[in-house]
């Protein structure tokens, strides 16, 4: 009998068998133009049926290492790693300090272990540059070695045209978190917080809390070009929608008028002080809540999360120490998917991650 996939695995047999032909792949075994076995006839060497065959070679195809038409078959094709050598090397382009990105960097390096795969940082003071992101990615892929994959923080400064014209030369993309960008690129992959369902949970809190007024204060965006560009924006959607859906009193145009640079202070202070004063308030990020709302509200002689119940966003030490409660992005959840992305566990290309609530108490 073939040993082909009888190997003892816990993985989906698809999976090993896009394994299979890949490292076939990659060795130079199969090069560019060769034409593999029919479905039936791979089922067959195998042990395994021609459906999970199929599956397995439709997961190589998105990944650009495969063609399948039924008048050619199955063809291997110069979209994937065009006959050069795959390395364990995983770049991330990302930040990978502070209470979030730390942990994310983290868990996503102990997620590669089990894989013998291992991460490489581009420096914290290039990652803003869209420049010299490029001259790093294109440096990192030579004609010799290309790295297995590539893990981005889809923020604002990220080349996406660059890697939009060129994506056949970057196999294996995953974005995490963030996903700054009018459209989808072609054979990325994405593990996303869904800001928008964030929204939609400090709402819904405030709502169950009893609150008939609420505020969703926003930071000054200069270059605001759509939701899509824009964390703030998605998550108020999903706030909105659901006090439309309450009939729960809430303004949008004090958080576009924010956004679009109405002074902070001036514009909070007629708020605090007239009729349509809130009990409670949801702003972006944790930091911004310490050292604007916080203040502002103290000098009002307000007592946060007495007089006004505030929700934070990243729930970071700021939340923690200040004890007010934040929205956690849930770190090890999107580490998780985008390795699983990465590394083929599962056949989604675009994995949504649902924030949670950490809810704390007033102090004494």
């Amino acid at each position: 009998m073939n040993a082909g996939l009888q190997i003892v695995s816990s993985k989906p047999k698809h999976i090993q068998m896009a394994e299979i032909i890949r490292a076939r792949i990659i060795s130079g075994e199969f090069k560019s133009g060769d034409r593999l076995l029919p479905d039936q006839k791979m089922a067959e060497k195998y042990c395994i049926n021609a459906r999970t065959v199929a599956a397995g070679l439709n997961l190589l195809v998105k990944e650009g290492y495969l063609e399948r038409a039924p008048s050619r078959g199955t063809v291997v094709i110069r979209g994937g790693l065009r006959g050069n050598k795959t390395s364990n090397m995983v770049p991330m382009i990302m930040l990978h300090k502070g209470d979030v990105y730390k942990n994310i960097a983290s868990d996503i390096a102990t997620g590669l272990v089990p894989y013998k795969l291992y991460p490489v940082l581009i420096n914290e003071l290039l990652v803003s540059d869209a420049t010299r992101v490029t001259s790093f990615m294109d440096a990192i892929v030579t004609d010799q070695i290309m790295p297995y994959g590539f893990f981005i923080d889809g923020c604002s400064y990220f080349p996406f045209d660059f890697l939009r014209d060129n994506i056949d030369k970057f196999n294996n993309v995953v974005f995490l978190h963030t996903y700054h960008y009018a459209e989808k690129i072609k054979k990325a992959k994405y593990a996303l917080t869904d800001f928008v369902e964030a929204g939609r949970i400090a709402a819904r809190h405030f709502i169950d809390q009893g609150h008939k007024a609420l505020a969703c204060l926003a930071r000054q965006e200069k270059c605001y070009i759509g939701s899509w560009h824009s964390i703030q924006v998605q998550i108020m959607t999903g706030f909105a929608e659901v006090c439309r859906a309450s009939n729960v009193r809430f303004s949008e145009d004090l958080f576009w008028n924010l956004l679009h640079g109405a002074p902070f202070e001036k514009t909070v202070v007629e708020l605090l002080d007239s009729r349509d004063c809130p009990t409670a308030i949801f702003a972006f990020p944790d930091f911004f809540i310490r050292s604007e709302i916080i203040p502002l509200l103290e000098s009002k002689n307000i007592k946060p999360m007495k007089d006004i119940e505030l929700i934070g966003f990243y729930n970071t030490h700021h939340a923690e120490e200040c004890g007010f409660s934040s929205i956690c992005i849930q770190e090890k959840k999107i580490a998780d998917a985008a390795v699983k992305l990465l590394t083929n566990e599962t056949e989604e290309q675009d994995i949504l991650i649902q924030p949670e609530l950490i809810i704390r108490q007033p102090k004494p």
